[in-house]
């Protein structure tokens, strides 16, 4: 019989790479709608952030720089990931001294 719950089995698909497609992909799809929504209608951008990036870049411009920033913070995470896996993807791995100052 099996020791394995359901949690671990999830845990060990969760790679950086899929939770990278994952956010880009949400993020790019966000951006579509409310693109969409926007266009046509009288309605405006709440977010004063958005709104100060689309009247410098335009619509295409900042879609690309969320999906450009996005992809950078995700590049930091990888480098992260080689020296540190544990912290990358839990947010934030305890080193073996701080493990034991708790444990004693």
């Amino acid at each position: 019989m099996s020791t394995k719950t359901t949690l671990s089995r999830i845990a060990r698909q969760l790679t950086l790479r899929r939770l990278e497609i994952v956010a880009v992909t949400s993020t790019v799809l966000a951006f579509a709608l409310t693109v969409t929504l926007i266009g046509g209608t009288p309605l405006e951008e709440s977010n004063v952030v958005a709104v100060e990036f689309v009247d410098r870049l335009g619509w295409t411009g900042a879609g690309v720089l969320a999906v450009v920033v996005e992809a950078g913070i995700f590049a930091g995470y990888r480098r992260l990931e080689d020296d540190f896996p544990r912290t990358s993807l839990a947010g934030a791995a305890p080193s073996p001294q701080s493990a034991s100052a708790i444990c004693s």
